[in-house]
């Protein structure tokens, strides 16, 4: 069926985005259902309990029928992407038939049931006709009908390829399948019209998108979600809606397999998300159960993301965590993005503390894989401009009516790309340039700087601590210093040092720093400001 005039002028693209939050409510259910049958058959088994071939082949049995459920929900969430750039397609096409149709009434012009355009003839005494004025209407009118029947047409290929068996569905038996469906290579990754280039101020971005109105900001990341996601100056709530049809894209698509592991444990740790915020800034909610937003994901280099718990634009307390060696897009990275943020936010937030914290793991910059890679800065460095513009996209969008206290906090060789990033701002006055309130580096190597002082933060205001048996400090000659200049614990780097603990043994101790009661009790009382409790 081919759309004509009045088809597009009457037509509900609402209904598409309606429908397709009903998808996205039937994958999560999906995947819920998923997450308790392997619970309860799988991890019913144990490797202890059962063995033997027959148990070989009934596991085997068993991870088939979640790997079918696991390409059911991937399915799904395809459909939902579909449905939505329909969406935006077909409302775009609606309001360029607006525009055209006041354009031919300023012309004294009418437009019929089929969209054939004659002088109104109300007018036709006093505003002789117009020829090219009438062909520029109608091949306008053509245009836009032309642009509702390709979305119509795109949506309705998409939708046959992830029917049963069709084309673009994932094999239900085999989810890890690199194949990529045709229905998301419709992804747009261009510049949405008059949108700041990628790089701009994120002042300017935001500038920008405060002239959109909400219709306006809801079709631009549907049709634009690469943009809209990554773009600093652009608020939180609406990045993660757009992130989230990237990371749909980019399961589709990506056909490294550890990163692709990591965008699936990545999806599965953020659930559901709650559709288009109706403002930029949302109502905080309940703290006790803070939202989990995404901020950026990509595949290039090593694979990236940024993940907040609790919303950075609305949080009074807002800390950026920076880890270190090993981060990449990973399974268990993707379960630290989520699961260390909410170790610090739930120990700084608590159920007696109050107060209006977000927690952000920044991933975004091709960490060292290994010692030998951690021994030098370059990685630090090249990091330090995009994680300074990170933070500058965070005093943009943040609400204007609070001024926030901001944290940044270093672990391992992400306490030397705080410090890079100080020495890039070295001429501007330090991370302070940044709005930096507080500085937190803990099993650091060394910042890359000699003094607290250097990071331009207020005296008193850098933090530091290293567990007893943390064996970084093997890292250090014993003037306490290494390939990253001055252990930042040694009381001549002069930061504030507290207590984290022995860190329990030499295995576990470098990582120890944010499940101990020591380092986790400090860092929140930093957090929220009550530096008289640091200890």
């Amino acid at each position: 069926m081919t759309l004509g005039f009045e088809d597009v002028l009457n037509g509900d693209p609402q209904r598409f985005a309606t429908i397709a939050v009903r998808w996205d409510e039937l994958a999560a259910t999906v995947a819920a259902q998923r997450e308790q049958w392997q619970a309860q058959v799988h991890g019913a088994l144990g490797e202890q309990k059962w063995q033997g071939a027959a148990a070989d082949l009934a596991r085997g049995h068993i991870d088939t029928v979640g790997q079918s459920f696991a390409g059911h929900e991937q399915n799904l969430r395809q459909v939902s992407a579909v449905l939505r750039r329909s969406a935006t397609g077909f409302a775009d096409a609606q309001a360029a038939l607006d525009e055209v149709r006041q354009q031919a009434a300023n012309l004294g012009l009418v437009i019929g049931q089929d969209g054939s355009v004659a002088v109104d003839p109300a007018q036709a005494l006093t505003a002789p006709p117009n020829p090219q004025a009438m062909q520029d209407v109608a091949n306008r009118i053509g245009t836009a009908i032309q642009s509702a029947n390709t979305a119509d047409q795109q949506a309705a290929s998409a939708l046959d390829a992830l029917a049963p068996g069709g084309p673009g569905t994932a094999p239900l038996t085999s989810p890890s399948s690199t194949t990529a469906p045709s229905p998301q290579a419709a992804v747009s990754k261009d510049l949405p019209p008059g949108a700041p280039a990628p790089g701009s101020d994120p002042k300017a971005v935001k500038q920008w998108w405060d002239t959109l109105s909400l219709d306006e900001k809801r079709r631009t990341a549907d049709k634009y979600p690469y943009y809209v996601g990554s773009t600093n100056g652009i608020p939180s709530a609406a990045r993660d809606y757009a992130n989230r049809q990237v990371l749909d894209d980019l399961i589709a698509n990506t056909k490294d397999e550890e990163k692709r592991k990591g965008l699936l444990k990545l999806r599965q740790n953020l659930g559901p998300g709650p559709g288009f915020p109706e403002k930029d800034i949302p109502d905080p909610g309940d703290p006790q159960h803070p939202p989990k937003l995404l901020l950026n994901v990509n595949t290039d280099g090593t694979g990236h993301m940024i993940v907040a718990t609790g919303n950075p634009d609305s949080a009074h307390n807002v800390v950026t965590w920076v880890p270190g060696m090993g981060t990449k897009l990973n399974e268990q990275n993707a379960d630290w993005a989520t699961g260390i943020p909410g170790n610090i936010y739930n120990q700084t937030v608590g159920k007696d503390h109050g107060g209006s914290t977000a927690v952000i793991a920044w991933m975004d910059y091709d960490a060292p894989p290994d010692v030998g890679g951690a021994a030098f800065a370059d990685q630090a460095k090249a990091a330090a401009p995009h994680l300074a513009d990170f933070e500058r996209g965070l005093n943009a969008t943040h609400n204007p009516g609070d001024d926030p206290h901001s944290v940044l906090l270093g672990h391992s060789y992400g306490s030397s790309v705080v410090g890079e990033t100080a020495n890039a701002l070295h001429g501007q006055g330090g991370l302070s340039a940044l709005g930096v309130d507080d500085v937190i580096a803990v099993g650091s190597p060394g910042m890359d700087v000699w003094n607290a002082k250097d990071l331009g933060v207020k005296d008193g205001h850098v933090f530091a601590s290293r567990a007893a048996l943390d064996p970084i400090a093997l890292s250090m000659n014993q003037m306490g210093v290494g390939a990253h200049l001055l252990d930042p614990t040694d009381p001549k780097f002069g930061a504030h040092v507290f207590d984290s603990g022995t860190g329990g043994n030499p295995q576990d101790a470098h990582g120890s720093y944010f499940v101990s009661t020591e380092s986790l009790t400090n860092m929140s009382d930093i957090i929220r400001g009550d530096y008289g409790k640091v200890h």
